[in-house]
């Protein structure tokens, strides 16, 4: 992300509506997602800092609601894009999909992780996708998207990842997990 960038995205995006500004946050540019979050979490209330991840647990994840915990991390997100240090928001999230995988605001968490665009959390998406058994499919299906499509990571780096998309592919017994591998290498693959 070119802060400098999309600072200056912030004045003509801030016009948008919230739908506008998180259909925004599946943009290929990603100078432009970190202006739409910029914008999002001023609206929310969210400091884009450390302090805004404690924001949102008190704000978010003490209900125990789905409603809550899915906004709650997509608003971690949303501070992933801001450059909030990786630490705090891998702690939360990670810790949620850990304790509860088959719960469907994992969806959330992992996007939220997604957006760091980590290479440390490649190895956990790929442990994601191949693990069906522990994983439930709202945690699986963003895991894959977060390696392909929606996570930060570059085209070149999705390229690198094809092999370990046709290992997963050939390696798995269930129907949805070769589904989700060949949607993968289609927009991974040249």
């Amino acid at each position: 992300i070119n802060t400098t960038r999309a600072r200056s995205l912030i004045a003509e995006m801030k016009g948008l509506s919230s739908d506008e500004l998180w259909d925004a946050m599946d943009d290929s540019d990603f100078d432009r997602r970190a202006a739409a979050g910029a914008i999002l979490l001023r609206r929310a209330n969210i400091p884009a800092s450390p302090q805004g991840v404690d924001e949102i647990k008190h704000r978010y994840f003490k209900s125990g609601r789905v409603e809550d915990l899915q906004t709650g991390f997509s608003l971690l997100g949303l501070l992933a894009c801001q450059g909030v240090p990786e630490g705090t928001i891998v702690l939360q999230a990670q810790r949620f999909v850990e304790r509860y995988p088959q719960h469907e605001a994992c969806d959330n968490a992992v996007w939220a992780l997604g957006e760091l665009g980590s290479e440390n959390l490649v190895p956990y998406f790929f442990q994601i996708v191949e693990n069906p058994r522990k994983y439930g499919p709202p945690a699986r299906e963003r895991a894959f998207c977060c390696l392909a499509q929606c996570g930060r990571y570059s085209a070149g780096r999705r390229l690198e990842m094809v092999p370990n998309f046709i290992e997963v592919c050939e390696e798995a017994r269930d129907p949805q997990t070769r589904s989700w591998s060949m949607q993968a290498l289609a927009y991974c693959a040249p």
